[in-house]
């Protein structure tokens, strides 16, 4: 009979689930090149130094003796060790420390907790400690690649480092007087490509001044912008360094040089126009609000159709949520130009982009200061330009705008929102020719979930009244394993194996969706494929 799983252990199991399993046990499921690693969050401009020939092995890093190695990738190692969670934890952070790797974090994250992130070079990782309820609570550890969007070098010997690559930010204690810190810290940067810009040390032709007891300096990059980088003494024989990128304008001798410290920019004041305009869109609903989004068919010059041409006509720009701000007439916003994550484009200045690819399917999500408006006109330029066709007419409701398209590879739709004062997209490219050359795709009105099992023994499925077999490894290197056809809804999925646990998982699908699920250390995770 299957042990039961208590609430604990199954909450312990999905929170272990979520995290390999995005980055390995979907590749593992159904062999998708290319899948490891995606999905993390990158900046508007790519790191171009990043050196992209050097390709860490995780395999190969140093590890405890293991009990058993679950999976041995490059991308992702996962092993069972005998010693508890708490010795073994502090082992495979010793060994990789004494192998170059430095410990980090990222700004404003608590310490603790079973997930430590690692860099070496230009390489990073994460090790994650855990017990694993699948296998009689043996302490299971993994190393996965992390791939950066961008980087910084991490002084030699530092401490307390505090890293996100997205914004290059990093702070760290460094055991050198504050002098040679800046001086070491300029040769690492510069050997990535930074250039130095000005100096309070005397080492640039454009000498800033400082405070006592500290050092600082600027660079710039062609294709990063700039750095404002600070060495600042804390006693003997060490100082704290911190690095922030800044805007090129608060550089040193430029025509509007600020101090680094810039503020955030502040709206312009407001006019008479504008605060009685806010006061009359405040007294609004939102639904009358969502309703002025679609075509109204009130007579001109009434209710909420009146208020946004007055709107338009005191140059207000109005947002989706109904709130407004005096600007430039809104068609002088300046159109969006092209970057691109996963092979689709992307609107460039984006304040964060991810992209997740399988076989079958690319989905991109950017979020960034622009307005929907702006926002869906680069779309309809971008996409036009790849050939893609308006499958339907766009749609509007409250805060959201989509649209779905035809293309060669299959189809794809476009999600715009509105959020406060920045605008999420997401694109979604289904390869339908792929997913039917695969023999995936479901009959039309059903969907699809394909299961894999990584375990040591068979496992038996029940879904929907029917029962499957998925032995063990069946789908965890290419896609064997079972499926199931089943009608769009909410399906409740048991996993059952021989002295294990019983794992339970919920899908939810539409119609054309394809789904895998995947039963491995610690629960059981669906991926959406398709």
């Amino acid at each position: 009979m299957p042990l039961p799983m208590t609430q604990a252990q199954r909450a312990s199991s999905r929170c272990v689930m979520r995290f390999m399993a995005a980055t390995v046990c979907a590749a593992a499921l159904l062999a998708i090149p290319g899948f490891l690693g995606r999905g993390h969050a990158q900046p508007a401009q790519a790191q171009t130094t990043m050196q992209q020939g050097v390709a860490l092995d995780t395999s190969k890093l140093p590890r405890l003796p293991a009990m058993k190695v679950l999976v041995a990738l490059p991308q992702t190692t996962i092993i069972l060790s005998a010693e508890t969670v708490p010795t073994a934890t502090k082992a495979a952070l010793d060994l990789l420390e004494a192998n170059g790797w430095q410990r980090y974090e990222s700004p404003g994250a608590q310490a603790g907790g079973p997930i430590h992130q690692m860099k070496k070079g230009q390489q990073a990782l994460t090790v994650f400690v855990q017990a694993a309820p699948a296998h009689n609570n043996a302490t299971s550890i993994s190393y996965t690649e992390m791939p950066l969007s961008r980087d910084l070098p991490f002084p030699v010997r530092s401490s307390g480092i505090r890293f996100a690559p997205d914004s290059l930010h990093l702070d760290a204690t460094v055991p050198m007087p504050h002098t040679a810190v800046l001086a070491s810290y300029r040769a690492e940067l510069v050997a990535l490509g930074w250039v130095l810009h000005s100096a309070s040390d005397g080492s640039a032709a454009m000498k800033i001044p400082t405070g006592d007891g500290m050092h600082h300096a600027f660079f710039t990059h062609p294709a990063q912008g700039a750095l404002h980088v600070t060495a600042k003494g804390l006693g003997q024989d060490a100082s704290s360094l911190t690095v922030r990128a800044v805007p090129l304008s608060v550089l040193p001798g430029a025509p509007t040089a600020r101090v680094p410290a810039v503020p955030a920019p502040q709206p312009p004041p407001q006019t008479e126009d504008h605060a009685r305009l806010n006061r009359q869109f405040d007294a609004l609903t939102q639904d009358v609000m969502r309703q002025a989004l679609q075509p109204s068919p009130a007579a001109p010059g009434s209710g909420i159709d009146a208020a946004l041409a007055a709107a338009r006509a005191a140059g207000v720009r109005v947002d989706i949520a109904g709130r407004t701000q005096p600007t430039a007439k809104a068609d002088a916003e300046p159109a969006l130009e092209r970057d691109q994550a996963g092979g689709l484009p992307v609107p460039k200045g984006a304040t964060s982009k991810s992209h997740e690819t399988t076989n079958w399917r690319i989905e991109v999500t950017a979020t960034l200061k622009a307005s929907p408006d702006s926002v869906l006109a680069f779309y309809g330029r971008e996409l036009a330009a790849l050939g893609w066709r308006e499958a339907a007419p766009v749609k509007s409701e409250g805060n959201r705008v989509s649209a779905s398209y035809a293309s060669a590879e299959g189809p794809a739709f476009l999600t715009i929102e509105r959020k406060g004062r920045e605008t999420t997209v997401t694109l979604l490219l289904r390869k339908e020719a792929e997913a039917r050359k695969a023999g995936v795709m479901p009959k039309t009105g059903h969907a699809r979930i394909l299961f894999g099992n990584t375990m040591d023994a068979e496992a038996t499925v029940f879904v929907g009244g029917k029962t499957l077999k998925v032995g063990s490894g069946v789908g965890a290197k290419k896609p064997d394993g079972p499926s199931l056809e089943v009608l769009p809804g909410v399906h409740r999925i048991t996993f059952r194996s021989p002295n294990q646990p019983e794992v339970v998982e919920t899908v939810t699908v539409r119609a054309d969706d394809v789904w895998g699920v995947l039963l491995g250390p610690g629960g059981a995770l669906p991926l959406p494929m398709y």
